[in-house]
């Protein structure tokens, strides 16, 4: 018999829940060890984390770089590839750079948004190929509706954050590479890996790091030691300390904030190789991220040795002064990105463009990409072809599985087995919502991807309503829509737009608020995009959260 109409919103059942995986957790307000229970699965050991002497699983960084250079068949031996060869890179660009008239400079340093995010263009006297962007969140981010349908979406930075393994961060950041290859891109616009201090900042789902530089430090080198595994070039975002407010305005945190808080995950993806860092269109101490030539020339080029291209978020170069001025390629900018303008070529400002197209061109050369091995524009073949795979998918449901995080679990309530419980009724707005299908203007969001980011496949995507009345069935557990005479409720919520700082939208609140009323006990379980409050935590026997964790929900 199939599923009721309320959990049958999807044309295929795509099997249970979540996989098997246990790891040591985060949370903004709670820490929890020792995972052992998640509703009606029992969860077993990670085959990916460590475990420590007291039996608790962990990892070390430098455990991760060994196993990682170590590999069986590396593409590239890393203690040689970085960051040795940045000084052959840079020579050879220099060579190619002095070359160049200033038309051809404006079409090296100005990409734009075409078959691909962004596109640069092609010198074939110099063998040298077309950049093809493409912003990673972390999967590949489509362009249309069609893309959306062949790419995976995969738990959001801040779920892979609050996983604490490395190891998993690889095995995704191995099947995201793998898509942008099958796609054709050769450049990935990510991660994003600032570090969040301000909670309520609309994007804070969009972290590597979380709230913690080390955390951050260790999952970017393992994010991007492993696209660089695939001869992909990486353009971690961004710089400037954005997550310090929640909107675009001047922060005047100390430079010593600055060295201990945000700059060690940039600093990591510095000594992974990484060939760009982008800034975005806010202001630092009063000056645009990407005219900003304390952060870009002295802290990111001179302290931290950076050898590769700042890239401008697009439309963020801020290339909008008079002449007199100095441009932003003369105050560390090396390539604006969409930009509607472009700057009259004073001599100043031709000379610091011959600079950055030295660090563009050094960054492809350091990272050996060739015409021979990029697809020859339209890429049609590639641009069409379907990336996503069932491997892909196991991986983003064993990530989704682990970014989950146990709050509270009274009376070990959880896993819900039929020796305690009969009767489950599930409640809430997110319990049978399928996901947007493409993004809309950010007025509305999901409760599965990054807010202006949703692009689940709704053929591909099942609902949680179908994935807990399923594994009810399976258990021998009855899992309905009707509170009366259930013996637990499930409230599936969270939260889905910009404005739901520090809280559960409405809808879930109210659907908690009714269940406590109803129910002798109740389980919550949040789908959220930064830490929220729980003003509920007294009244409920067990609380479960995720932050967004894409189409393996």
């Amino acid at each position: 018999q199939g599923p009721p109409a309320w959990a049958s919103n999807t044309p295929c059942p795509l099997g249970a829940v979540m996989a098997p995986m246990s790891v040591r957790l985060y949370f903004t307000f709670y820490f929890a060890r020792s995972i052992s229970a998640v509703l009606f699965v029992n969860i077993g050991d990670s085959p990916t984390a460590k475990t420590d002497t007291d039996g608790q699983q962990d990892f070390v960084g430098s455990d991760f770089i060994a196993d990682f250079n170590n590999d069986e068949k590396p593409y590239f031996q890393f203690d040689e590839l970085w960051p040795d060869k940045w000084q052959d890179a840079t020579a050879h660009a220099r060579w190619i750079a002095s070359r160049l008239d200033n038309v051809t400079l404006f079409r090296v340093l100005y990409a734009k948004r075409d078959i691909f995010e962004g596109q640069t263009a092609e010198l074939p006297e110099f063998e040298v190929p077309v950049l093809k962007m493409a912003s990673a969140i972390p999967g590949y981010k489509p362009m249309n509706k069609d893309m959306a349908g062949r790419v995976t979406a995969f738990p959001t930075y801040l779920a892979l954050a609050s996983t604490w393994d490395p190891y998993i961060v690889r095995e995704v950041a191995t099947a995201v590479s793998e898509e942008f290859l099958a796609l054709g891109a050769n450049t990935m616009l990510g991660p994003a890996i600032n570090v969040h201090r301000a909670t309520q900042h609309s994007d804070n789902f969009d972290s590597l790091s979380g709230e913690d530089p080390l955390l951050g430090s260790i999952m970017t080198k393992a994010w991007c030691l492993t696209v660089h595994h695939h001869g992909i070039l990486t353009v971690p975002k961004f710089l400037g300390r954005t997550e310090q407010v929640p909107v675009h305005m001047g922060d005047r945190s100390a430079n010593e904030t600055a060295w201990e808080i945000f700059y060690p995950p940039f600093q990591a993806a510095v000594d992974s190789g990484s060939a760009g860092v982008m800034c975005d269109a806010h202001e630092v101490d009063g000056i645009w991220a990407c005219r900003d030539i304390n952060v870009l020339k002295r802290d990111l080029k001179g302290i931290m040795g950076f050898q590769g291209m700042v890239v401008a978020n697009p439309g963020a170069a801020m290339n909008y002064f008079p002449s007199d001025q100095h441009s932003s390629f003369e105050r560390g900018l090396d390539m604006a990105f969409d930009e509607p303008t472009t700057i009259p070529p004073t001599k100043r400002g031709v000379e610091a463009m011959a600079r950055s197209a030295e660090r563009v061109l050094a960054a492809i050369w350091h990272m050996r990409v060739t015409p021979e091995n990029s697809c020859e524009l339209p890429c049609t073949k590639q641009h069409k072809s379907i990336a996503r795979s069932d491997k892909h998918s196991e991986v983003a449901k064993t990530a989704a599985a682990s970014a989950i995080v146990m709050l509270k679990n009274d009376g070990e309530l959880l896993p819900l087995t039929r020796d305690k419980v009969k009767t489950v009724a599930l409640m809430g707005p997110a319990a049978a919502e399928l996901p947007l299908l493409q993004p809309g203007n950010g007025a509305e969001g999901d409760y599965y991807t990054g807010l202006k980011e949703e692009h689940i496949n709704g053929a591909l995507f099942f609902s949680p309503a179908f994935g807990l009345w399923s594994r009810g069935q399976a258990k021998g557990i009855t899992v309905t829509d009707n509170v009366t005479g259930a013996d637990v409720c499930v409230v599936v919520g969270g939260s889905k737009k910009n404005t739901d700082h520090w809280k559960l939208d409405n809808e879930s609140l109210s659907a908690i608020d009714d269940a406590v009323n109803r129910c002798p006990k109740v389980v919550v379980l949040m789908e959220i995009m930064g830490a929220v409050l729980l003003p509920f935590r007294d009244e409920v026997q067990a609380m479960l959260t995720v932050f967004h964790a894409g189409e393996e929900t």
